[in-house]
């Protein structure tokens, strides 16, 4: 008698085993499935807001280009400046702009470039740079290029918080007819030639 009973024990025991083990594996794979739809839901949210950058990215409005073909030197005595004209003035108001100006620079090289250079927006002599927030827009340097041997790395720069206040000191008339950009060594010197390609402007 005490056998039978302690068998029948058993053999609920292993019933009431089996039967959580189920519940224990429909919870696990819902629990699956919704980590999977979350991971879907944020890769979809990933890929509108990529979208929505490339839709800002294509409403900019080319103003001008220009090619300069320009060698960049390593004397910060002797800078490179470059004078851009315009076919249209760009009219710059003394309040905040609603539109945003941006400047492409196109720098060519030969071999692997080092160094950095200070870039400046209409500096009207060496002795201005150390007015950085009307003049200074950047840096271009070239830690970091496409290819290691040659090739041409780009710049972009939002001018439009240095062409205001250039407006609201007087150093710049409301309507500017060319943009003229220093670019000055920071330190050492360059075996490898680095020449200004071109330059482009374009407002958002």
């Amino acid at each position: 008698m005490t056998k039978l009973i302690f068998t029948l024990f058993l053999i609920i025991f292993t019933i009431l085993n089996i039967l959580n083990l189920n519940n224990t594996h429909v919870q696990v794979s819902q629990n699956n499935i919704r980590q999977i739809n979350w991971k879907d839901e944020v890769l979809v949210n990933t890929q509108s807001s990529f979208n929505l950058a490339t839709q800002e990215q294509q409403q900019a409005k080319f103003i001008s280009s220009q090619q300069v073909k320009t060698k960049l030197t390593d004397n910060p005595l002797a800078p490179t400046q470059v004078t851009f004209p315009l076919s249209t003035p760009l009219e710059i108001g003394t309040a905040r702009s609603e539109e945003v100006y941006l400047l492409e620079i196109q720098v060519a090289y030969q071999g692997e470039p080092i160094g950095n250079y200070s870039v400046y927006l209409n500096l009207p002599s060496l002795k201005a740079i150390a007015d950085i927030d009307t003049y200074y827009i950047g840096s271009a340097n070239f830690f970091d290029v496409p290819s290691p041997n040659q090739g041409i790395k780009k710049f972009n720069f939002d001018i439009t918080p240095e062409l205001i206040k250039q407006v609201q000191k007087r150093v710049k008339p409301s309507k500017i007819p060319n943009l003229t950009l220093t670019f000055i060594r920071d330190q050492g010197h360059s075996s490898t030639e680095l020449v200004i390609d071109r330059v482009a402007l374009s407002k958002l």
